[in-house]
């Protein structure tokens, strides 16, 4: 699991607009439900990802 954004990191419009960190910092990696062998980063209930679309 990666680790969550801080609350510098969310100050910081660099990282609040680059989707490659918010990925990283906030997804979890997990295997494809039919291909094992691929693992994706998945969004799940705490990675905000909700918040992306209110912006």
């Amino acid at each position: 699991m990666g680790d969550c954004l801080t609350v510098e990191d969310a100050a910081d419009p660099l990282s609040r607009h680059d989707p490659l960190t918010f990925i990283k910092a906030n997804m979890r990696i997990a295997p494809v439900p039919a291909l094992p062998e691929i693992r994706l980063y998945a969004a799940h209930p705490a990675s905000g990802l909700w918040r992306l679309t209110h912006q």
